[in-house]
Order: structure tokens, then C-alpha cells, then sequence
């Protein structure tokens, strides 16, 4: 089957509403012009491949909220068993996470790592726990802002961000996971 908005190449701006919970798989899947998206905070899944070839997706904002939500992945790999991360095929530059996440990472990216065109990432004061492996390999990530209620910072959240020179730890931080940041050399 296909979602509604498969294939909608004229697509650039959606709302979604305060009902939806939930966003499907594949429900963006190959719309190649959109350029937003603000998840609101009832939303409490992202299923796996939501925002595939969504070539022009350059801005996410994720809600402030108490609820976490559950990221799916992305495509698999060619020829393994391994799958990309949910925003692999978008080149994101802006990013707001306003709550926290869940993700697997066994054969699986992180939903942000791994992303060559991120540049800003600022994680909201609702935001606890920054994920195992959150923006592995962002390599072109220069600016994280880390709200104020962030407790942990999770093993190799920014390894190999080797273009992060700017970082806003907060007093809440009580522990850094190992190698969080192994090969940012520009720090």
C-alpha cells in the first residue's frame, strides 16, 4: 500500500494536528519538496521510514512535551542488514528536540546520526536524556545548545562531530557517557 502523501512532489509545508499520535511508515515517503515539519507534542511515534527522500527537509522541530516518542528508522542498506537512520535521506540543517526520545540501535543508525548537513541542534528544557549515539557522525554540526533539565548525556552522543566548536552544558548534567566525544578536534 501507499500512504496519501506518497509521491506528492508539490508538497512543501505540513500541519499536523493536535488528534494524530501517531506518524505512519512511509507516510512522506518521496515527497521531495518538503522543507518543515513541526512534530506537536501529542505525537508519540514516528514509524519507520515516515521521511524517506524527503530531499529538502532542512528544518525539524520537535514539540516541547512530557510524552517521549518512539523514532522508527529509515531505509535498509543495499545489500545488508543494516538500516539507515529515520532522517537519513534529509538534509537537515536545523534541529529542535523538545522532549525525549526512544530508538533501537541494534543494525540500526540513530534517527540523527550519520546526517553530513546538520549544523544547530538545540535540545529543549523538557528533555532529560540525550540518546546513545543521538549525532554520531554529524560531521558538519557546529552548535549544540543542551537545555537545562538534561541530566545524561549518553556514550557517543556527538562522536566524530569533528566540526563542533560551540556546546552549551548545562549544572543538571550529572554524567557524560563514555567517548561523547571522541574526534570532535575542534572543540
Amino acid at each position: 500500500y501507499y500512504s496519501p502523501f506518497y509521491n506528492k512532489q508539490e508538497l512543501k509545508n505540513v500541519i499536523i494536528g493536535d488528534l494524530v499520535t501517531t506518524i505512519g511508515k512511509g507516510l512522506f515517503n518521496n515527497c521531495i519538496s518538503l522543507e518543515s515539519i513541526t512534530i506537536p507534542k501529542n505525537v508519540t511515534s514516528i514509524e519507520p521510514n515516515a521521511f524517506d527522500r524527503c530531499y529538502h527537509l532542512y528544518e525539524l522541530h520537535i514539540e516541547d512535551g512530557d510524552t517521549e516518542i518512539e523514532m522508527g528508522y529509515g531505509e535498509r542498506y543495499k545489500d545488508e542488514d543494516r538500516y539507515y537512520g529515520l532522517f537519513h535521506d534529509c538534509p537537515l540543517e536545523s534541529l529542535y528536540i523538545g522532549r525525549n526520545l526512544t530508538y533501537k540501535l541494534i543494525d540500526f543508525d540513530s534517527p540523527f546520526g550519520k546526517i553530513k548537513t546538520l549544523k544547530s541542534v538545540t535540545i529543549g528544557d523538557s528533555v532529560t536524556a540525550i540518546g546513545v549515539e543521538l549525532f554520531k557522525e554529524c560531521r558538519n554540526l557546529t552548535c549544540a545548545i543542551i537545555g537545562n533539565n538534561v541530566k545524561k548525556i549518553n556514550m557517543e552522543a556527538f562522536n566524530r562531530c569533528d566540526s563542533l566548536t560551540n556546546i552549551s552544558i548545562p549544572n543538571s548534567v550529572t554524567t557524560i557517557g563514555d567517548c561523547v566525544f571522541e574526534y570532535c578536534c575542534s572543540i
